[in-house]
């Protein structure tokens, strides 16, 4: 596999997740219980627009990110068919994630043209397709990378102390999520990506031997 190929895989690893944390924090700034949601997109359009532009990357750097894990576990057969199975919905999931915020991006222009244009906003979300295909999907794309760490740590490719850490940080992911804590959930994105950085390397370091 060419190096480059490989290089940009061990980056995306920690970076896809580091950027989702940062994107999902800046758009934090956004929420305003004072403002009502179309005066607050009004009023913080930089930094909606800002986040979105980081999470839109970050979804795009999930895609190697998978193949970085998944390389990872190739010929242990047990965690190799687990890896193979979480691939599927980490790599495609991305791709609808991406569709997400590129309709978050129209949200701002929405707001600015005034309620003739609501409409369009809430008739988005009602539509069950569109619901069902940005908003729906994507989820599965997190239980595909949770698969694929749960398999990485079963075939050992990284530390016994490394996966703690990463079990750890995707129970406050997942908890954080579910209890609507997003101080909790967010900022743990960011220590997962770093929390992935010994697997990048090991990954570098292989390609770079091989």
């Amino acid at each position: 596999m060419p190096q480059l190929i490989k290089t940009l895989w061990a980056a995306s690893l920690p970076g896809a997740f580091i950027l989702a944390g940062i994107g999902m924090l800046w758009l934090y700034t956004t929420l305003d219980p004072e403002m009502q949601f179309y005066q607050r997109l009004i009023t913080h359009a930089d930094a909606w627009n800002g986040s979105h532009l980081v999470l839109l990357a970050s979804s795009i750097l999930l895609v190697p990110a998978a193949m970085a894990i998944w390389s990872s576990v190739r010929g242990a057969k047990g965690p190799e068919i687990l890896a193979g199975i979480g691939l599927l919905p980490a790599v495609i999931a991305p791709f609808f994630l991406a569709g997400q915020y590129a309709i978050d991006f129209v949200m701002p222009l929405v707001a600015k043209t005034g309620e003739a244009a609501y409409p369009v906003h809430t008739g988005l979300f009602e539509t069950p397709l569109i619901n069902t295909l940005f908003y729906g999907l994507p989820d599965l794309g997190f239980i595909g990378f949770m698969m694929l760490t749960i398999a990485v740590a079963w075939c050992g490719a990284v530390s016994r102390i490394n996966a703690i850490i990463l079990g750890l940080v995707w129970v406050a992911v997942i908890f954080g999520n579910a209890l609507e804590l997003p101080l909790l959930a967010r900022p743990a994105l960011i220590v997962m990506g770093m929390a992935y950085i010994p697997l990048a390397k090991k990954l570098l370091s292989d390609s770079t031997q091989n």
